[in-house]
């Protein structure tokens, strides 16, 4: 049996983790159970929220990982250890996070491991970020850069396996890492350069992709996709997130070579504080005035250690405080608003995704779009007419491909293999502007009030933080209390654990959810507890 574990913990990874963690505690209670990654950004928050396990560390664990084992083996304390957090009698220490010194080397882990090098590999010549954008936690890391022959080595370690055929550069800014080291860049493209049938994508900003030298270093190379994440045309809400230095470049994406702008893949992410319907879709439509055709659009997610997280409330941000994180309104972007920009940016990207694989498909794509301006504004209006998605997105297909659109089936075989549904807004957290329907008023069957707990204890549970409960409305897959706290109508929802629908946190056998504008994150906690104190009996 292992004396301990470790696990990696990212926002789509750490609900299974933690389970896993459970249940190894529950079999072996001497193992030592470690949780490192991003989502320990913020030690002290991460085990106030989890207790699923006895040490986490924060920054780069490699280090501190084999110093810890190091001690272990020795039978030696935890002090000392920067950055690591041990559970104790009585309650947890936390050692500081290492600051000042050398740099700490980061690992090679391609050229021992060349039997996984396979497909596209994703590569990263440094870790961390110069900027310090709000919502990312890069920001909470200085730029370290790999040695030049590491990186060398490296390169050649992928390159020489015939089974990779793409390699994306994960660096935040490839070319403006590169700009002033042009004898490390130059080596990197020797390299490249050894497998001409390799593609190569990175992420940069519109002010280097505009350098005049551009083209012709990148005609050196097969280059597939080039992702330029501006996140907003809004410079309000660049300004908010601490992006001022990006609004100059706007401009600069109207200087690209037009065949540049078909390798380009705009990065968006909605709703960011400032950022208004109005802007948003009006940005859209002024980048494919521009001829930009291919998108990437995400949701804003409220990550862990992010001063976007520690700002949230002051900038009125109402969001999934557990993984996945997605926003769900804001103070400039309400609830309605976020269902369009959801169904909007869904069809965006899953166009450019499908079109991307080749460049053939990258060329009718782009020529379609500059034929059709208005598409946006079209998409826009069916997603408001709660057309189903799938079907918005064949619709665009066939008027790309006419006879030679393969159907609905196409469509949907592709989004069953990939899993999207990040577009949706259950039905759970929608809003109208009538408000939810009252109980009993919508026709739908009644579901079994017995498996939640009872109404008086519900009732007292809320009362406690200030929420007086108006009624209830039962259907076969949810219950919604709706509550009044102060001069605000808020709607809590409880519905099975199994259910795919967003929510707040899980209970039991159940998971919560709540619509509408709830400023005391306490009462979703008074409801989580009650339902851990009266579990479910069906």
């Amino acid at each position: 049996r292992p004396r301990i574990v470790a696990f990696s913990l990212y926002g789509w990874s750490s609900g299974p983790s933690e389970g896993a963690a459970r249940a190894l505690r529950a079999a072996s209670p001497e193992i030592l159970l470690v949780a490192g990654g991003p989502e320990v950004a913020d030690r002290e928050d991460f085990v106030a929220r989890c207790d699923a396990f006895d040490l986490v560390i924060e920054g780069d664990g490699e280090a501190p990982l084999a110093e810890l084992l190091q001690r272990l083996a020795a039978g030696g304390d935890f002090d000392g250890i920067p950055g690591l957090s041990w559970r104790t009698d009585d309650g947890w220490r936390h050692n500081p996070v290492r600051h000042g010194g050398p740099p700490l080397p980061i690992p090679d882990v391609y050229t021992p491991n060349p039997q996984h090098l396979a497909g596209g590999a994703f590569y990263l010549s440094t870790r961390g970020c110069n900027r310090a954008c709000k919502y990312c936690q890069w920001a909470t890391q200085g730029l370290r850069q790999k040695d030049p022959d590491q990186i060398i080595r490296e390169l050649e370690a992928i390159t020489a396996s015939p089974a990779v055929n793409a390699i994306i550069f994960f660096d935040y800014d490839l070319l403006e890492i590169y700009r002033n080291e042009a004898e490390t860049f130059q080596r990197i493209l020797a390299v490249l350069q050894t497998r001409k049938d390799l593609e190569i994508q990175f992420f940069t900003s519109p002010g280097n992709l505009a350098s005049p030298e551009v083209p012709a270093l990148l005609g050196q190379l097969r280059v597939g996709r080039i992702m330029v994440g501006i996140q907003s045309m809004s410079h309000a809400a660049l300004r908010a997130v601490n992006r001022s230095w990006a609004i100059p470049q706007l401009d600069d994406l109207d200087r690209l070579p037009p065949a540049l702008r078909r390798n380009v893949v705009i990065e968006l992410v909605y709703p960011l504080p400032g950022e208004t319907p109005e802007s948003f879709f009006s940005g859209l439509d002024q980048l494919v005035g521009m001829g930009y055709s291919r998108f990437q659009i995400f949701p804003l997610l409220i990550l862990p250690g992010t001063a976007l997280r520690r700002e949230a409330g002051a900038l009125g941000l109402h969001y999934l405080e557990d993984p996945p994180y997605y926003t769900l309104e804001t103070s400039t972007f309400p609830p309605a608003a976020m269902d369009e920009a959801r169904g909007v940016a869904w069809v965006l990207t899953l166009l450019s995704q499908i079109h991307g694989r080749v460049p053939e498909d990258v060329l009718t794509l782009d020529s379609w779009v500059r034929q059709n301006p208005g598409f946006v504004g079209e998409i826009r209006a069916r997603v408001r007419a709660e057309e189903p998605l799938d079907e918005i997105l064949a619709g665009v297909f066939e008027a790309i491909h006419g006879d030679a659109f393969l159907g609905m089936d196409a469509v949907g075989d592709f989004l069953r293999i990939q899993c999207r549904d990040d577009w949706r807004r259950p039905e759970s957290l929608r809003t109208s502007a009538a408000g939810p329907a009252p109980a009993g008023t919508d026709g739908a069957p009644a579901g079994d009030r017995a498996g939640y707990p009872p109404p008086d204890a519900l009732a007292a549970a809320l009362s406690a933080r200030g929420a007086a409960v108006l009624e209830e409305h039962l259907d076969p897959t949810t219950l919604t209390i709706r509550i009044r706290q102060g001069d605000s109508l808020v709607d809590l929802q409880i519905f099975d654990d199994g259910d795919p629908r967003q929510h707040y946190r899980i209970a039991g056998d159940h998971k919560v959810a709540y619509s509408g504008p709830l400023t005391d994150m306490t009462v979703m906690e008074a409801l989580v507890r009650c339902l851990e104190t009266h579990p479910s009996h069906r």
